[in-house]
């Protein structure tokens, strides 16, 4: 907006030099040639004949002495309040702070561009990732299947048990089935014998399920990339890359199945209290595509298996099923993954093999060869990997519940009714999804969803086509009856969604439909996918604004896209980056999967509650005061530009400054600096600051910085300039001693004047009025009398004395007549500006002050009512009538 502005600005006072250069011309041609002691017809430097040459020197002459309506000092004053607002008011901020440990600073606010400041209060997207950011990443184990087999309790809790609670105890509270299998497992002499990990167990007798929870416990033991926490040679905890590896590693060390180390890549394995160890042959990682990884080990035995776990969407296609294998039939397995995850569960999905050594050193080879190609590495591995990890034996699945953070349903709710439209991108399974959502209160009604799962594009277009079509008819009919209002909500797959990202029209047609609803949830969606969500809705709104703009004006709306509209992604995770990177505005969450979302985003917070702070606290109060910095500093610069744009009809447009230029400059960086930047600072919409986010309705609704209060608070720059200048011009007097009819002592009273009309302005901008700011406003106007003095006495003492200006400001400051003119013009300037100030308050207040009055005590209340109820007596029938409406809305 900005940058905007001054491009305009520019513009504007190009075409007034030009129009002043012009106007000397003329004023040269038809009167100065007449005046002969201006001597006009002697054609020297900057008086030329040509009337091209002489225009151009004079468009160059107005440019300087325009020079300061375009305010260079803004840049600096704006960057100095944006770094202040970050440092001081959002990286300290306490009510951000976690108060479970508030003294710990990796997990303060930190803003690190301040650049995106203002576009806090202009957000209306909220892309958010779910683990991590919505939930706290705090995982623990609830239910388990193995093979075929259910296990677990939903209410118990493994978190709630001791440390020095034996196995047995804990797993009879987590089922009762497993305190046999664990009887069984300890009466085996021999356990290397049983540990075939990759050979299917068929199901029928005890010795059968014991067998496998043994397989599947060890398997659990193995497949991880955590390292053990030890404490006085005991194993305390584990630390990993993956909470979800973390919580399984500590379930197991809680029911026995004890990862003790990984020393030189044998692991050792403490089996309810029996020793065993593997050495650890390959380790193919986990990766967003993959969705899956695992590991190749080897028993004592020399054993070679493969163990793998990953998302069900990946695992199940890789699976055998039927005869002579753990799992019956695919659908089975299947639908328990999907009760799972309608339980608002976690699935990670297990599986093994075993591998004859000629196979895996075979395989092996062929691994290190992709490992060493430098051009195709991560294709060739990731092949190679692929053939590895098929035809894997059933071992079981685990469900993992990831609690929501506190306060996350409140604050979705706060957002949505600031019309921020919410997307939630993850890539759980879509029940697990939706259940988090109905949690979290993003869901209202899971019955009417609209949700989107299709294979076929033509099926896919005629259902959004169809969708959009209706969702239309329903917007139209709430803007007829706003109190029938219902929301909109939306479910989509990842699958569905490369088909919507892969066709131009389908994913014009896929946004529309986003735009109207209120929530959108994304299920199973790649870290790619949750960027090119962001791009679409960023260009779809882009596309809509140019072409709401009619014929001609098509730009207009491309201008307005850089200032409206903006987009937020949150996410906490180095899988939620390019989400990040790609939204106008990036939110990290310091959390627990590492701080490389939280070092490539623009804020970084602690919790996802603090997001409402960020946007409906810090937001509106920054677009405040930097609005009112930004308007202010374009108003003083062109007043005074105007002023001696005033004077130029007087002087025959010579190009003439009414002032000195050393007068000049003190104007903007000493006498009006100091004030716009106290309020910049210190002011605020409200006083109570937390009344913004008890009114989340009023976000985004603010017009303090638009075109039109832009350049509404310049008309009022000619206004006051114009007062400024003529009073004191018309009011010059020749005779007596004292006349004050000379250039500079005309030029200075208007100085003067208008030096205190602009910096009473700060006042009666500002909605905190303190001690310490008046007491700043008076000093930046009263310093200017001194100043005058010191100048002279600097030019006499320098040797350098200008006879226009030596005993100027002893004759200006004793004359009563030019006390009267300052006090005259900064009177009927501040009184316009309190007039429309009064009038707006009682007649079309905006949010911001029917708030502000809500706030006020109750004897200032009274006192304000009275004064209105005065109004409405003297009012007009149907003035009165309107108003008494008003106030009557006012105090609801």
């Amino acid at each position: 907006f900005l940058n905007i502005q001054i491009v305009v600005l520019a513009i504007v006072q190009m075409l007034l030099c030009i129009l002043c250069a012009v106007g000397s011309y003329v004023w040269r041609e038809k009167r100065g040639f007449n005046m002969y002691y201006l001597m006009m017809d002697a054609f020297v430097q900057t008086n030329y004949s040509n009337p091209v040459a002489y225009i151009v020197v004079y468009t160059l002459t107005f440019w300087i002495l325009f020079s300061a309506m375009v305010p260079i000092s803004l840049f600096v004053t704006l960057e100095l309040v944006r770094f202040w607002q970050c440092i001081a008011f959002i990286d300290f901020d306490p009510e951000m702070r976690v108060k479970e440990d508030p003294e710990d600073k990796s997990l303060w606010p930190k803003a690190r561009n301040s650049n995106v400041n203002d576009d806090l209060a202009r957000i209306s997207y909220v892309f958010s990732d779910k683990t991590g950011t919505l939930t706290s990443n705090e995982m623990q184990l609830r239910l388990i299947s193995v093979g075929m087999h259910r296990f677990g309790r939903e209410s118990h809790r493994f978190e709630d048990m001791q440390p020095d609670d034996s196995p047995i105890h804990v797993a009879s509270e987590f089922d009762t089935k497993l305190p046999d299998c664990f009887s069984r497992i300890e009466c085996i002499e021999r356990l290397v014998d049983h540990l075939q990990l990759g050979v299917p167990t068929t199901d029928g007798a005890k010795e059968a399920l014991s067998t496998q929870v043994l397989k599947f416990f060890t398997c659990m033991a193995l497949c991880h990339s955590v390292l053990p926490e030890m404490e006085s040679n005991r194993v305390v905890g584990y630390q990993g890359p993956s909470p979800d590896e973390v919580c399984i590693a500590n379930t197991m060390k809680q029911l026995g199945f004890v990862f003790k180390e990984n020393k030189s890549n044998i692991m050792y394995i403490n089996i309810l209290g029996k020793k065993c160890k593997f050495r650890v042959l390959n380790v193919l990682e986990f990766s967003s595509d993959r969705k899956r990884m695992s590991v190749i080990v080897q028993d004592q035995r020399k054993n070679i298996y493969l163990i793998s776990k990953g998302a069900d969407t990946v695992m199940l296609p890789r699976t055998l099923y039927g005869k002579d294998t753990t799992a019956s039939s695919r659908e089975e397995v299947d639908e328990m993954i999907h009760d799972y995850s309608c339980k608002g569960l976690r699935c990670l999905m297990f599986g093994a093999k075993q591998l004859s050594f000629e196979e895996w050193k075979e395989w092996n080879m062929a691994f290190r060869l992709a490992a060493n190609d430098i051009q195709n590495r991560d294709k060739r591995m990731a092949s190679c990997m692929d053939d590895i990890e098929g035809g894997l034996h059933f071992l079981g699945i685990t469900a993992v519940e990831d609690k929501l953070q506190e306060e996350v349903p409140e604050s979705i709710q706060i957002l949505r009714d600031a019309g921020i439209k919410v997307w939630v991108i993850t890539g759980d399974k879509q029940e697990t999804a939706i259940n988090i959502g109905i949690a979290c209160r993003l869901i209202s009604d899971s019955e009417k969803l609209m949700v989107f799962n299709e294979d076929c594009k033509e099926t896919l277009r005629q259902g959004i086509s169809s969708e959009l079509r209706e969702l239309v008819r329903r917007r139209a009919d709430q803007r007829k009856n706003p109190g029938q209002k219902k929301d909109e909500e939306l479910v989509i797959d990842g699958k569905t969604l490369s088909l919507v990202l892969s066709d131009e029209s389908l994913s014009k047609d896929f946004a529309s439909l986003g735009a109207l609803c209120d929530c959108v949830l994304v299920c199973r969606a790649s870290p790619s996918q949750k960027a090119e969500i962001v791009t679409m809705m960023k260009e779809y709104e882009k596309s809509k604004l140019v072409q709401s703009k009619p014929w001609g004006l098509k730009w207009t709306g491309w201008l307005q896209h850089l200032t409206d509209n903006k987009v937020l992604s949150i996410g906490d995770g180095a899988n939620d980056v390019p989400m990040i990177q790609r939204a106008d505005v990036g939110v990290g969450i310091a959390g627990k999967e590492g701080r490389q979302a939280s070092n490539n985003s623009d804020f970084s917070i602690a919790r996802f509650k603090f997001l409402v702070r960020l946007l409906l606290v810090h937001g509106q109060t920054t677009q405040y005061r930097n609005a009112n910095l930004i308007k202010y500093s374009f108003y003083k610069n062109i007043a005074i530009s105007v002023m001696f744009l005033y004077f130029q009809f007087d002087s025959g447009f010579s190009g003439q400054a009414s002032i000195d230029s050393l007068t000049l400059n003190f104007y903007n960086t000493v006498f009006t600096a100091i004030p716009i930047l106290i309020f910049a600072l210190m002011d605020s919409p409200t006083e109570n600051l937390e009344t913004l986010r008890k009114y989340p309705k009023i976000y985004n609704t603010s017009n303090s910085l638009t075109v039109i209060t832009f350049w509404k608070a310049q008309i009022k720059a000619f206004v006051d300039a114009a007062i400024c200048y003529y009073i004191p011009y018309y009011a010059a007097f020749t005779s007596g001693g004292n006349n004050l009819d000379g250039l500079f002592a005309v030029g200075r009273i208007s100085y003067i004047a208008l030096q205190g009309v602009v910096t009473l302005e700060v006042l009666t901008i500002s909605r905190h009025v303190t001690t310490l700011f008046v007491a700043f406003v008076l000093y930046s106007w009263l310093i200017m009398f001194p100043f005058f003095y010191l100048f002279e006495y600097s030019m006499q003492g320098f040797g350098v004395p200008d006879p226009q200006q030596a005993g100027m400001s002893t004759q200006t400051f004793s004359s009563a007549a030019a006390w009267l003119q300052i006090v005259a013009a900064i009177a009927l300037s501040i009184g316009i500006r309190f007039t429309e100030k009064g009038l707006k308050a009682i007649f079309y207040p905006d949010d911001v002050m029917i708030l502000s009055e809500k706030e006020v005590s109750k004897p200032k209340a009274a006192r304000i009512k009275k004064s209105q109820e005065n109004v409405l007596r003297m009012s007009p029938v149907n003035s009165r009538e309107d108003l008494a409406i008003k106030i009557s809305d006012k105090e609801e």
